[in-house]
């Protein structure tokens, strides 16, 4: 069997300090890539000219006209790609040597690699330490949503490897200010596909604190996109996601929304995704005693 093409997509936006470390990770790999096609989202800095100058035959820049954001910038990459399987890549993440190669491997032991996607562990580096993440792959029978929002699971874009033909067919949802990746992993579960694991830290996930191509959090919008898929995903998952990523924002603004963040904790603790201390914890996490007090007072008043 005649070995599948790998075309890698990196979209970028003002990273010039971090991409020629992530292009460089791609170079390095054991199962070398068709291309490497950067899609530039109209940065300021020097990432343009810090991509040129790496100078390797299978290194393709294209800069959008105007700024689209990373799923529309990913979905640009796939449309430009050559290869029959592609892999994304953040500009500020990187890989380790073996990632494609074992990917590659993994792949082929789906019942049908044309309908699988790959991802793998990661290894988040922050200025605090490392952390490797998840605990474990999605698990037999389990669906995503309840691996990621209810059981702390990652499937995180730059460890992703799946058939050119699956993206052309399920694109980023370019609407979406947010959570364009889940989109993507819920949307492909749904409609039947496979996803696999490789239980290696292949994918280097950098946190440093910077805003990244996807990560300007819209509450209403994070709400909006969630309450489309609860049909079609479990309690737990819903109520998961909304402790997991709704309330931590709402903690952060006025009164009135750490109330409703209250009132999303007493739902999932009465739904049963969270126990007793997870509650308590989550209710430290809103503020400190005085303003917790002062809350939980408004709370039993009103």
């Amino acid at each position: 069997m005649t070995p599948l093409l790998i075309s890698v997509v990196i979209p970028t936006y003002n990273r010039a300090h971090t991409i020629g470390r992530a292009i460089r990770s791609v170079l390095g790999q054991t199962y070398a890539p068709l291309e490497i096609v950067v899609v530039d989202d109209c940065s300021t800095d020097d990432t343009e000219a810090v991509v040129r100058a790496i100078g390797a035959d299978n290194l393709i820049y294209v800069c959008n006209d105007r700024n689209l954001k990373g799923g529309a910038s990913r979905n640009r990459g796939v449309r430009l790609a050559n290869g029959e399987l592609i892999a994304f890549l953040d500009s500020d993440d990187e890989w380790m040597p073996e990632k494609l190669a074992l990917q590659y491997s993994e792949l082929g032991r789906a019942a049908d690699p044309g309908r699988a996607i790959c991802y793998t562990r990661l290894l988040l580096s922050h200025p605090g330490g490392h952390l490797l993440k998840p605990d474990r792959g999605l698990a037999q029978g389990e669906s995503i949503a309840d691996y990621l929002f209810r059981q702390g699971g990652y499937v995180q874009t730059s460890s992703l490897l799946m058939p050119a033909k699956l993206l052309h067919a399920h694109p980023f949802d370019v609407n979406l200010k947010k959570h364009q990746d889940w989109d993507l992993t819920l949307r492909l579960e749904r409609d039947g596909f496979e996803f696999r694991y490789v239980d290696a830290p292949l994918t280097i996930w950098h946190q440093d604190g910077q805003q990244r191509v996807s990560d300007l959090i819209d509450i209403r919008g994070s709400i909006a996109w969630i309450e489309g898929f609860r049909s079609a995903i479990s309690a737990a998952a819903f109520w998961g996601f909304m402790v997991t990523i709704v309330v931590p924002e709402l903690a952060k603004t006025s009164i009135r929304n750490r109330l409703t963040g209250m009132w999303i904790l007493v739902r999932a603790l009465a739904s049963g995704t969270i126990g007793v201390r997870r509650f308590v914890y989550e209710l430290c996490r809103m503020g400190s005693p005085v303003r917790l007090r002062r809350t939980l007072k408004e709370i039993l008043s009103s």
